[in-house]
């Protein structure tokens, strides 16, 4: 007489793996237009029916880049991105017998933000008329220098460093910098001056 045995495989559950939820982190403004770094951490969740009663499957981890790129061997990855944009990560969760589960999450980097600054002149009325009397020389006409200041120029984004440009219509144009007073000669006349302010 005969007796078959069948072995069967053992029973495995695969592992269930969570990247979590879709976020967005915005670049930090610095006062550098040329930073446009953003960095942030993923976390993952992975659990496995086989550990219900006894931890007896021991999961290994994986976080990969939309390239596939190998990032992180574990739950938690600190990933840095360069560049508004958005971008894309899988979770992989792995048991001992090979059996993986994976998720995606999406992080949406936004632009760095910037306030335009705000000019007005120091020394002017309510309709930003300057007047600067020549000296008497015995002489008609004539010219002076005049100090041109746009210190009351502000930024609401305090890292900013401003520089400054200046027009006129009798043909002056200069940059002072970081600077914001500059000297100019105007000859006796009327004169529209026209000063820009920008930040980084």
């Amino acid at each position: 007489d005969e007796i078959t045995v069948t072995v069967l495989p053992e029973p495995n559950n695969e592992p269930v793996a969570s990247a979590g939820e879709d976020f967005e982190v915005t670049i930090a403004h610095d006062g550098d237009n040329d930073t446009d770094s953003a960095s942030f951490s993923l976390t993952g969740v992975a659990t496995d029916a086989d550990n219900e009663v006894q931890e007896l499957d021991t999961l290994t981890y994986l976080w990969t880049d939309s390239d596939d790129t190998e990032l992180c061997s574990t739950l938690e990855c600190d990933v840095s991105e360069n560049g508004a944009d958005t971008y894309t990560y899988t979770f992989t969760a792995t048991d001992p017998y090979g059996a993986t589960n994976l998720d995606e999450i999406t992080v949406t980097v936004l632009p760095e933000p910037n306030d335009d600054p705000t000019i007005s002149f120091s020394d002017t009325d309510e309709s930003l008329i300057v007047t600067h009397e020549l000296g008497y020389d015995g002489e008609p006409g004539g010219c002076e220098v005049v100090t041109l200041s746009a210190c009351d120029a502000h930024d609401t984004d305090e890292e900013d460093a401003l520089t400054y440009s200046w027009s006129a219509d009798n043909g002056f144009s200069a940059s002072s910098g970081n600077e914001c007073t500059i000297d100019a000669s105007f000859c006796e006349g009327e004169y529209t001056v026209t000063v820009t302010v920008t930040d980084p």
